[in-house]
């Protein structure tokens, strides 16, 4: 049978059916890439069933198992009709659990045949606890700010992510405790009021000394040459000569990092889930020092989830190496293209996320396998060739990427005893110095004597006639490699700048091709 309505009766069923279909705004990420998805949930009559469409993965495909318990431990009556949520766009893989509280929300709603217009400007984060509250989610911050930069005004979240979502400044953030007080806020009109933002976070340099070194001038030497350049860094030396307590004092050297430097790093930990809640914002450089065994997924990130590794979670701050030579080659490898460019690619059949590397390298190994090769007390059990075959278990390619190579000897009874004093303060002045110098150079904050290219080197690193002949006659004596001049080069101009010298003079080439030992 055929029935016909008229006109205006059809508006008022369509009108109808579609207050019956309600739309939020929430979010995902693969890898740091944001994607803002719409939910769109849809009420039908006919069996109860519960479909979530627009290729979600297992964790959302169980949302419909937490949204039914979570509506029954709130007071509230779960729809015995047909529910349809729809992920839009539909083409892109969904995964996690962050999208419960929007599609809890979308689904009473449109139960209640509510119309969702004046949450045009809201952004809904939260994974449903079977009594209905908000679990804390990773990834929030990258997720807020992309929230901010669509436009969007209003941002409930658990209330365990309150203190992450609010670094993002200009945009609203609610906490929620549970599931029942965003329905109070929406029927009972017990509206809730966002989150006051704390004063702001201080910055502040890492607290440490070097008066636990005995010995080593050199080393210590290289580690400001380090921190003022931007330079890469090699150890060898026998075991206990100090290799890993002099790469652990980097950091002191380094910066204070900027408000944008620590929204940066404390957006890849956010996705990693390593943030604290009440502190959240990484305020001090990272200092990452990976195990030996660690895979190459576990250095470059990935996995299902596209998740940084070790390169990017070292980001503005120092990745060191230990036992280098332990490490599997392909790992090592690994390091040679973000050294370059800065980042680590993904590829993968999931997706790909491009993830920032930008961090100062230490790698450290011993000499030889037995490690008392030229120990002045202790004889060497191991062969020249297996010596040699040791050492070239990091490959020439990286090493050349590497700016400073130190030998360290083995620490004396006089230097043992020997009281230190604190230096470290006039480091840190030498080195805001040498920095100060080198912004001004380039022009930009970001920019250091190790970003130096090819064809700026006769800009920024000229020599006079007696530099350019001293220069000339270690060439030949030691045969270095064109790549090895230009590392001298920067070396050098990084040792004026730490002399606020303007000009690289004759010791401060000779220092450089100290720095270069395995040239040499």
């Amino acid at each position: 049978m055929i029935v016909f309505f008229k006109k205006k009766h059809l508006a008022q069923i369509l009108l109808i059916e579609n207050i019956m279909i309600a739309c939020l705004h929430t979010g995902c990420l693969h890898g740091l890439n944001t994607y803002l998805i719409k939910v769109e949930v849809d009420l039908q009559q006919g069996l109860p069933a519960f479909h979530v469409v627009g290729l979600p993965d297992a964790a959302l495909r169980e949302c419909k198992e937490r949204v039914r318990s979570a509506f029954k431990n709130s007071g509230l009556v779960f729809p015995m009709k047909r529910i349809t949520v729809n992920l839009v766009p539909a083409s892109l893989r969904k995964e996690g659990s962050l999208f419960d509280l929007a599609i809890a929300f979308a689904l009473w709603m449109a139960m209640q045949k509510r119309s969702t217009d004046h949450f045009r400007d809201s952004f809904f984060l939260g994974e449903l606890s079977l009594r209905g509250e908000l679990q804390t989610i990773s990834g929030v911050l990258p997720l807020v700010i992309a929230a901010k930069r669509a436009g969007f005004k209003k941002v409930f979240v658990p209330k365990m992510n309150v203190h992450e979502a609010s670094l993002v400044p200009e945009i609203e953030i609610y906490p929620l405790e549970n599931f029942g007080q965003l329905i109070s806020h929406v029927v009972e009109n017990q509206k809730m009021k966002p989150f006051e933002r704390s004063q702001g976070t201080s910055f502040f340099q890492e607290e440490g000394n070097f008066q636990s070194i005995k010995g080593q001038r050199w080393a210590k030497k290289a580690l400001e040459v380090a921190a003022a350049g931007g330079h890469h860094l090699l150890f060898m030396g026998p075991p206990g000569c100090g290799k890993t307590v002099l790469a652990q004092k980097l950091p002191l050297l380094l910066p204070p990092l900027t408000y944008e430097e620590s929204l940066e790093i404390t957006q890849i930990y956010s996705v990693m889930g390593l943030t604290e809640t009440t502190a959240p914002l990484i305020c001090r450089r990272p200092f990452r020092n990976p195990h030996h065994t660690a895979t190459l997924a576990a250095m470059a990130g990935g996995g299902k989830g596209l998740l940084p590794g070790e390169l990017s979670l070292s980001h503005r701050g120092v990745l060191f190496l230990d036992e280098a030579t332990e490490f599997r080659r392909d790992v090592l490898e690994l390091l040679r293209e973000p050294l370059e460019e800065r980042k680590v690619k993904l590829r993968r059949i999931t997706g790909m996320s491009d993830f920032p590397a930008h961090f100062l390298l230490v790698l450290a190994f011993n000499p030889c396998p037995c490690g008392n090769f030229n120990h002045p007390k202790k004889n060497c059990q191991c062969g020249i060739q297996e010596v040699e075959r040791y050492q070239r278990k990091v490959s020439g390619p990286l090493l050349d990427r590497i700016d400073l190579h130190v030998q360290l000897s083995h620490v004396t009874q006089e230097e043992r005893e020997q009281k230190n004093e604190d230096d470290l303060p006039a480091m840190r002045e030498r080195i805001l110095q040498a920095r100060e110098s080198q912004h001004h150079r380039f022009s930009n904050p970001l920019k250091l004597n190790t970003d130096i290219k090819f064809q700026e080197i006769e800009s920024f690193c000229s020599l006079d006639s007696q530099g350019r002949s001293f220069l000339d006659r270690a060439m030949d004596k030691f045969g270095l490699s064109l790549r090895s001049f230009h590392k001298i080069l920067k070396i050098a101009r990084t040792l004026a700048d730490l002399e606020g010298e303007h000009k690289i003079e004759e010791g401060h080439l000779s220092q450089a091709l100290q720095f270069r030992y395995l040239d040499r």
